[in-house]
């Protein structure tokens, strides 16, 4: 369909079809533009689409002024950043004091830009794509199920095992979350049964209200005020991580992590304190929200 629409295009600009087709191409695109342009020389001004790169608005009698204050100003912006890039004498910077390698998406923006302004030229943000270069399978020590720490579509081939230090404090840990887990399956066999749900609204009516209170009106109270019991009567064990990724590997991915900031080649300004900030997330039935899920 393609190939028929450009031999359409170039015997009704009296060019061979066989033969190089760029001359054809270009005669149709002035002619189509010709023709666009004699149609829209008195366009209403409600159908022009103001620029917010360039003075002339957007249409297409005007489109080879727009493009050309377009590149004007684009590379205008570019062309000073690179000119002090490329000189001989780049100028030089101070080495931050403190700096926080991010995520890159715009969740983090916002914080990024208010450590910026309150801290001045002594802090310095980077946002970071793809995990931190560090895709990797993951383990927790609760006994969830894996999971795939990595960009949609990726299949680390590295495993990070989170382990428990301790295996008393693991057992006792693990007893106790299963009596809750029990507790919970509990109440909820008993409120879907006519009889035992009528029991448990007259019995523990109290505990029943707060709860619908809470869950409809103050989900996220709610949320920590469980977390809170939850940590308080059964703490979590420390744990360490162990992975199948070897120094070398390691050492590999961090360097190109480096060199994504711009600090392989000069590492003297790597700020003496760097905070890495890492985040969890979740999307459920929208695949146009898939990309956030790091």
């Amino acid at each position: 369909l393609l190939r028929s629409s450009v031999e359409a295009m170039s015997c009704e600009c009296g060019v061979d079809p066989w033969l190089v087709l760029s001359g054809g191409l270009c005669r149709a695109d002035a002619e189509e533009f010709d023709d666009a342009a004699a149609h829209m020389e008195e366009e209403p001004e409600d159908l022009q689409n103001p620029s917010a790169l360039a003075w002339v608005d957007q249409n297409a009698s005007q489109r080879e002024r727009l493009e050309a204050e377009f590149a004007n100003y684009a590379l205008s912006l570019v062309g000073g950043r690179g000119a002090s890039m490329m000189s001989a004498t780049p100028v030089e910077s101070a080495r931050p004091e403190l700096q926080f390698w991010a995520c890159i998406d715009e969740r983090e923006c916002s914080f990024r830009r208010h450590l910026e302004e309150a801290g001045g030229p002594r802090v310095e943000t980077f946002g970071i794509a793809g995990f931190f270069d560090f895709p990797v399978r993951y383990r927790s020590a609760d006994g969830a199920a894996e999971c795939i720490l990595a960009p949609e579509g990726s299949n680390p081939k590295h495993v990070a095992t989170e382990r428990f230090v301790d295996d008393a404090a693991k057992d006792r840990y693990l007893r106790r979350r299963r009596i809750f887990a029990n507790i919970e399956l509990a109440w909820e066999r008993w409120s879907f049964c006519p009889v035992r749900s009528l029991l448990m609204s007259f019995l523990l009516w109290p505990f029943s209200a707060m709860h619908l209170l809470f869950f409809t009106t103050f989900p996220a109270t709610k949320r920590r005020l469980v977390d809170a019991f939850e940590h308080s009567v059964n703490p979590r064990p420390s744990t360490r991580l162990e992975s199948t990724m070897s120094p070398s590997e390691a050492a590999r991915s961090l360097a190109t992590v480096f060199r994504y900031l711009g600090l392989s080649r000069d590492m003297s300004r790597m700020a003496p304190m760097v905070v890495v900030i890492g985040h969890g997330s979740r999307t459920v039935n929208n695949p146009f929200d898939a990309a956030h899920n790091c």
